[in-house]
């Protein structure tokens, strides 16, 4: 049977202020937490993930890296500018990344990427969907991107490959003016579904 991969989406242009006043599963440190961010949209996606956490994984614990783990089931969470996702396993250990489409320095797509991954990119949109699945090998791991980032496999985007001495199974989706990635530790292939979170 094949894994289904959960992804929920929060717009958090589609949400009004008042909706940030008194998010369900929160805990007050939450908005401690949130009110040491000074820009606005930073309290808010601080917010969106921490809800996504309450509510996914209420038993989460944070491994030496930072990164939420659960006994019950695998989440990771990934936001940018107005957006916040979370992808949900419940049979393997997931990471998962998202990126706006925008514009990147050639010195940053030569700094990130290996001679094939390079040759791979050809607009922002190809350097987006490199970016991001190393983000989300690495997040599936737990660590995140480290300095050695050149040598992080981007490629095959759909696909099996090998990072630190285990099997990822990765997915790229093109989901408006963003990119997603999805790894999850596992060789074998693995669907998604993607729906809009309704918090009220």
């Amino acid at each position: 049977m094949t894994n289904t991969i959960k992804i929920y989406y929060v717009d958090l242009n589609k949400l009004s202020n008042e909706i940030f006043n008194d998010l369900p599963y929160l805990l007050e440190e939450d908005y401690i937490n949130a009110n040491k961010y000074k820009m606005e949209e930073d309290k808010k996606q601080h917010l969106i993930s921490a809800y996504f956490k309450r509510k996914y994984m209420p038993d989460y614990i944070l491994n030496s890296y930072g990164k939420p783990i659960s006994n019950n089931t695998f989440v990771n969470i990934s936001h940018s500018y107005n957006m916040v996702v979370v992808g949900i396993s419940s049979n393997n250990e997931i990471g998962i990344d998202i990126e706006k489409i925008r514009d990147a320095s050639d010195s940053l797509k030569k700094y990130i990427s290996s001679e094939e991954e390079l040759n791979y990119i050809k607009d922002d949109k190809t350097f987006y969907e490199i970016w991001t699945s190393k983000e989300a090998i690495t997040k599936c791991y737990g660590s995140g991107l480290n300095n050695k980032i050149k040598d992080i496999p981007a490629l095959p985007l759909n696909g099996t490959k090998e990072y630190m001495n285990s099997t990822y199974y990765s997915k790229i989706i093109n989901f408006n003016n963003f990119i997603i990635s999805v790894s999850i530790k596992s060789n074998k292939d693995f669907e998604y579904k993607i729906n809009e979170e309704k918090i009220y």
